[in-house]
């Protein structure tokens, strides 16, 4: 929802302090916490060529047609953690049998506690790439739970 509405610039400052007052005694911790709604909960094994198929159906992806959101508990971390010009995530996982590199572009942070051989619940996207005229399939992180 937005409001338009002018105010004299005598009044700003008392504005600001109202807005925030008023704000302050409604916003809870609770409100600030980033959320993310899971689509579907799935296992490695899960991942074919024909489960990719019907994912490429979804497509195009963009503002009003986000990317679903997968979650695949208790994956082992297969390597150490890398963080990556500072900023960025990126690891190797298994579960089921099956590994995937997962990547969390500006999501550094998500590695800082996790270390070689830990069980981690993930969710994600799915990120496509070619290199050398192949494609491959990466896992783009949104979040992990240690």
């Amino acid at each position: 929802m937005a409001v338009g509405c002018v105010i004299a610039q005598e009044n700003l400052t008392r504005f600001k302090k109202a807005a925030n007052a008023y704000a302050g005694s409604r916003i809870t911790d609770e409100h600030l916490k980033r959320k993310i709604y899971i689509d579907s909960k799935i296992d490695f094994s899960d991942i074919s060529s024909g489960f990719i198929e019907n994912f490429y159906l979804l497509s195009p992806f963009g503002a009003g047609n986000p990317k679903p959101i997968f979650m695949t508990e208790k994956a082992e971390v297969v390597r150490e953690p890398q963080k990556i010009k500072g900023k960025h995530a990126k690891l190797l996982v298994r579960q089921k049998g099956r590994i995937f590199e997962a990547l969390g572009w500006d999501r550094g942070e998500l590695v800082q506690s996790i270390q070689k051989g830990d069980k981690i619940d993930l969710a994600y996207s799915f990120q496509f790439s070619q290199y050398m005229g192949e494609e491959k399939l990466s896992l783009s992180l949104e979040d992990i739970k240690t």
